[in-house]
């Protein structure tokens, strides 16, 4: 083949890419028109954006669901489609996760539940107790969650224990040096705890940084 066919099929081609990668820049024909209004060349940067990066980083979905962690999206009867941001679904426990820094220093994904502070079983105030509210029909939560206010880098840490039984005895509040009976806040349903569950049992991550 003769360099002038070659250069030929070569220069069609470009053509074509940069037919294809500026397809829809000023869509509508509103940019164009807010371009002459500007006094601007019509699109300039957006076709040179389009030539060096024809795939829109818009379009494209970072979220990608692994062996255990599965995205989730609310998809809505005409077809559209939008992630649930910040949760994902922990395929092997069976419940929604998010990530955070588990009690072991590792980000991971963990899981929602009841909340340890505040109450005691004993009075010595040493057996915390985990509350959260509980709407008619709806089911216990699975897991208890103590925040830990630590130093960097994230600030706190999160230990998850197995929920236990409801509590109904009195509970305590305060600390083993001034304990004294109280009353939960209305509403509030009090559990006991179960075993702590160990950090390695959530699924861990890294965060990273495009180069």
């Amino acid at each position: 083949m003769r360099v002038r066919d070659t250069l030929q099929i070569l220069g069609g081609s470009i053509l074509v890419y940069v037919a294809v990668a500026t397809c829809g820049v000023g869509g509508g024909g509103g940019g164009g028109t807010a371009a002459r209004d500007s006094g601007q060349a019509p699109g300039g940067a957006d076709i040179l954006d389009a030539l060096t990066d024809p795939v829109s980083a818009v379009r494209a979905d970072p979220n990608q669901s692994g062996s255990r962690l599965k995205a989730k999206y609310y998809v809505g009867a005409d077809g559209s489609k939008q992630l649930v941001y910040y949760q994902w679904y922990d395929s092997q426990r069976g419940e929604d996760c998010s990530f955070e820094t588990a009690a072991d220093g590792t980000l991971r994904c963990l899981p929602g539940g009841a909340l340890v502070a505040s109450y005691f079983a004993d009075a010595g105030c040493a057996q915390p107790l985990a509350y959260t509210t509980v709407g008619p029909g709806c089911a216990a939560p699975k897991t208890a969650v103590k925040q830990v206010t630590t130093s960097c880098p994230s600030g706190v840490t999160f230990t998850l224990y197995q929920i236990g039984s409801v509590f109904t005895g009195t509970p305590y509040s305060g600390t083993p040096s001034a304990c004294s009976k109280t009353t939960a806040v209305a509403g509030w349903t009090l559990y006991s705890l179960g075993a702590e569950i160990p950090a390695s049992s959530f699924v861990s991550a890294t965060i990273q940084t495009d180069q």
